[in-house]
């Protein structure tokens, strides 16, 4: 059994001798070293991220715009509305204009036809004044008795009472003097005195001719001449006659 020839182990030197004397057939090119791969790596990392953040950004980009559609959408029907409310505000508004112009004209037109009538009336007025101040002017209390005068009911006379009390209190005591007077001296007293005489006398002559019954009396038989109906001035039985003449 033959051994294996052992050779002494190689150093790196005569290693690294060898191989600077070791020539290749072909010239080699090796590609260059990339150093920005790790960035195109984090670029592409970067760009997906972006990608689904534009994701997210159109779904609330999205929202937003449903979101103002919808509230513009609100705001022309608010502004709808409140156009619709301005114009019936405005239409009833007419009416009312329309009747308080209907309603100031009549009065207008009353108020001139009362203003003539009241010139009418004054003028009139006026003439009536006029009038009145060429008439003499009445008593105001004549005037109110002629307006308020009622009649009265007749009242009985008693015609014997009536002269009996004349008399009684017309008759002075013939006595009475004035003190500065005699029988032989002519005196005012006398002459009061002569014409009160006279007045009784004329006052007992009517008071006969009064007592004088009627010829259609009743009751000529009373002493006093005089029967129920002499009392009553309806059914008097006196000849008014005598009285008179």
């Amino acid at each position: 059994m033959a051994l294996p020839l052992i050779k002494p182990k190689e150093s790196e030197e005569s290693h690294l001798a060898l191989l600077s004397k070791i020539h290749v057939s072909k010239n080699w090119k090796l590609p260059p070293r990339l150093p920005h791969r790790a960035a195109q790596r984090r670029k592409r990392v970067h760009r997906l991220h972006e990608d689904y953040e534009t994701e997210e950004n159109d779904e609330e980009l999205q929202k937003k715009k449903r979101q103002n559609r919808d509230a513009q959408r609100a705001y022309r029907e608010r502004k709808n509305n409140k156009l619709q409310v301005l114009e019936e505000t405005i239409e009833s508004l007419s009416k009312v204009v329309k009747n308080y112009e209907t309603k100031l004209n009549r009065l207008q037109n009353e108020l001139q036809a009362k203003e003539s009538e009241n010139h009418a009336l004054k003028q009139k007025l006026e003439t009536l004044t006029l009038k009145q101040a060429s008439v003499p002017a009445q008593d105001p209390i004549l005037q109110n008795l002629i307006e308020n005068f009622k009649p009265m009911k007749a009242i009985p006379i008693k015609y014997n009472t009536a002269i009996k009390r004349h008399q009684h209190s017309t008759e002075l005591p013939s006595s009475v003097k004035c003190g500065f007077c005699n029988d032989n001296t002519t005196c005012v007293c006398k002459e009061l005195e002569t014409d009160h005489r006279k007045s009784d006398d004329g006052v007992a002559t009517e008071q006969k001719d009064m007592s004088m019954p009627h010829a259609e009396c009743n009751n000529k038989d009373n002493p006093n001449g005089l029967c129920s109906n002499c009392t009553n001035i309806d059914k008097s039985c006196i000849d008014i006659r005598s009285i008179i003449h």
